[in-house]
């Protein structure tokens, strides 16, 4: 048999630039209280 492979997905939560539809990814963004709150 193979060699076993892991997957994992995440994603970030809500920024203050995702939220006024803004392009990021040069630097950190705040979250906002959406972005902070865990489901």
């Amino acid at each position: 048999m193979g060699k076993k492979l892991s997957l994992y997905f995440v994603r970030h939560g809500q920024t203050y630039l995702n939220k006024n539809l803004r392009m990021q990814g040069w630097a950190d963004t705040p979250l906002t209280p959406e972005g902070i709150e865990i489901v």
